[in-house]
């Protein structure tokens, strides 16, 4: 009791100090109201960016590479399925409690779908060995998400306890929501050591605060003059956008049919007339990974596509599931003026929040769902398109032995190019079976002050990565 006591004051006299020091403040302004903070918890984007300035990982991506960032050691055996990771001494909680093995497997204990595959061994204070029931390559990749701490089970979801420089001073409320965050650096080599994020419900509400001088930078898919501001394209390449097709509808199970589908839209011209210049086209699964820029989707359109007899006969109607937002707008203009102008088919379309989309594409309760997958900057794709994801992530219920043979066999190897051979075979079997239509990688812009700089990471995955530099 008497350290923890102890713990509390040192805390409250380096929150003290922070308003001695100069500041040098960064004000970022985000769409959507945070709920929580703690890495197991954050969904939003708006969440994310505060998490992952607060807690620290055992790997991070830096420019689409991994490198280890709580850990100081870590090593594989022969066979891939036993990991040793031993920690940084010095690496602490912002409370001066030193970060443990038992830190690593309480956070892995948040993430159900984790434990249950694997098994965690406390080696020492810290290092810890997690034993795996299959080989895979890709635990690193997947342990980027924040560590949090062992000893604060129930800590705050909105101030809680991190393990980076960057503590959360304060958060301004009004009623139940949240307006500012306020997180204070006290490093001295950072670009700013106070962080100001303020949250609004709409992109217009915050222009306005953009105006009215509460935030010197924000996030907008609007293409906007604003006095005095730089806008800066990004480009979300760990994002891309994806007609599912049902594989077990019956009138979508023929692969002809479903090419017949894909050949019919046009996705450049789509993309080029209804989209920011900096969004581009989604070719294939893999993305802009190290396999993705070796075998790439080409684009299928054929202006002249049309449906055979036998085909109007079961392509009758499609039972199509969009969000209700401007993105879904954009698909159902794009689907009319080509499968049912062009094709003649009946659309039965359906606009719903993304939860509803979640719920009906697990249950299969769909014929074609517009949904977008987030993936790492690695290009391993098993959770969306394994047959054993079926009713998980694989929502199109696809299933083909040469891609699932092609996908397990890129997790048992860190070799680059022999995982690009086991994946450039997955993404020709895509590409040949046509299990989902690949859009685009989502843009938008950047909107910051001419007389604020951001060092920006030269690669962009999410929106969250923006002040992964700071």
């Amino acid at each position: 009791m008497l350290l923890s006591a102890i713990k509390v004051l040192l805390l409250n006299i380096f929150l003290a100090l922070a308003t001695l020091i100069p500041q040098t403040t960064l004000s970022v302004g985000m769409v959507g109201q945070p709920v929580s903070f703690l890495p197991h918890n954050a969904t939003t984007d708006s969440e994310k960016l505060v998490s992952q300035m607060v807690f620290r990982s055992l790997f991070k991506y830096q420019d689409g590479e991994l490198k280890t960032d709580l850990l100081s050691s870590w090593s594989v055996s022969d066979d891939l399925t036993a990991y040793d990771f031993k920690l940084k001494k010095d690496a602490a909680w912002q409370d001066g409690t030193q970060i443990t093995s038992n830190d690593i497997i309480y956070t892995l204990s948040l993430y159900e779908n984790l434990i249950n595959e694997m098994e965690i061994e406390k080696v020492s204070p810290q290092e810890v060995q997690i034993k795996l029931s299959n080989p895979t390559s890709m635990l690193p990749s997947i342990m980027t998400f924040g560590i949090e701490p062992a000893h604060l089970p129930n800590q705050s979801k909105l101030q809680p306890i991190g393990s980076t420089s960057y503590q959360i001073l304060f958060v301004q409320k009004e009623g139940n929501s949240v307006q500012k965050v306020i997180l204070q650096s006290f490093s001295g080599n950072k670009q700013y050591n106070r962080l100001s994020v303020s949250f609004y419900k709409s992109e217009n509400d915050q222009q306005t605060g953009y105006k009215l001088g509460e935030i010197n930078a924000f996030l907008s898919n609007s293409d906007i003059t604003l006095t005095g501001a730089n806008k800066i394209g990004l480009t979300y390449l760990g994002r891309y956008f994806v007609l599912l097709f049902n594989t077990r509808q019956t009138a979508l199970e023929p692969v002809e049919n479903r090419k017949v589908l894909e050949s019919a839209l046009n996705t450049e011209d789509h993309l080029k007339q209804h989209y920011y210049e900096n969004a581009i086209l989604a070719k294939g699964p893999l993305g802009e990974t190290f396999a993705g820029k070796v075998t790439l989707f080409e684009p299928a359109y054929n202006p002249k596509a049309s449906l055979t007899t036998s085909q109007s006969s079961v392509l009758t109607k499609l039972s199509i599931l969009l969000p209700n937002n401007n993105d879904g707008r954009q698909i159902e203009s794009l689907l009319k003026s080509s499968w049912e102008k062009e094709l003649g088919i009946n659309l039965e379309i359906e606009f719903l929040s993304l939860e509803d989309i979640v719920t009906r594409g697990q249950k299969g309760e769909y014929d074609v769902l517009f949904i977008g997958h987030e993936t790492s900057p690695d290009p391993d794709r098993y959770a969306f398109w394994h047959s054993t994801q079926i009713d998980k992530l694989n929502f199109s219920g696809f299933t083909d032995l040469r891609a699932d043979k092609a996908l397990e066999e890129g997790r048992k190897t860190f070799d680059e190019a022999e995982r690009i051979k086991h994946y450039s075979i997955f993404q020709d079997v895509l590409s040949t079976k046509v299990p989902a239509v690949f859009l685009y990688h989502q843009g938008s812009y950047l909107y910051i002050s001419k007389k604020t700089d951001i060092n920006l990471p030269k690669v962009i995955y999410y929106p969250s990565d923006i002040l992964k530099n700071l």
